[in-house]
């Protein structure tokens, strides 16, 4: 038995039309899942996006390069992303997140991290921006993190140089 765009009892009482789509769709966004996921293997940047509640929606896995710790870790536990932070910026690192999402707009921040090995830390340079859905509602913010460490020390080895060089 065939039947034109009418609903099935196989389909869930959808019509064949709806399936269609419903098969379309699911294919869309699977396309779409693969080409940022691919796209996520080349960024340089540790990105991730962390909403209003404090759970991390996405994680870009240039985190496991910068960080040492897998993307799927800071998804799971958030809270990772402050625990990382050296005890000597945790106030200014805290402080920021408390005005990023008290004040949504583009922010910069400077801040050191220890990595999961604890070799030594890094330097990061953070840059956040709000996110918002089509509706205008606040979604939580999109963080960017460079490593920055080989500048950094180059930067501190030219200022003790400075400090030192005689009069």
């Amino acid at each position: 038995m065939a039947y034109q765009n009418g609903p099935t009892p196989a389909s869930g009482g959808r019509s064949f039309r709806q399936l269609a789509l419903a098969v379309a769709l699911e294919k869309a966004v699977s396309e779409a899942e693969t080409a940022i996921s691919g796209a996520g293997q080349f960024m340089q940047d540790w990105e991730y996006w962390e909403s209003p509640e404090g759970s991390v929606r996405f994680c870009s896995p240039a985190c496991e390069r910068i960080t040492g710790y897998r993307p799927e870790q800071f998804l799971v536990e958030p809270k990772l992303l402050r625990e990382i932070v050296l005890p000597e910026d945790a106030n200014l690192c805290g402080e920021f997140q408390r005005e990023a999402f008290a004040h949504p707009q583009q922010r910069s921040l400077q801040f050191r991290i220890r990595r999961a090995d604890m070799a030594r830390c890094r330097w990061l340079e953070h840059h956040s921006q709000p996110v918002y859905d089509e509706q205008g509602h606040f979604l939580g913010v999109r963080a960017s993190n460079r490593d920055y460490t080989a500048e950094k020390e180059a930067e501190l080895q030219s200022q003790r140089l400075r400090e030192d060089w005689p009069e």
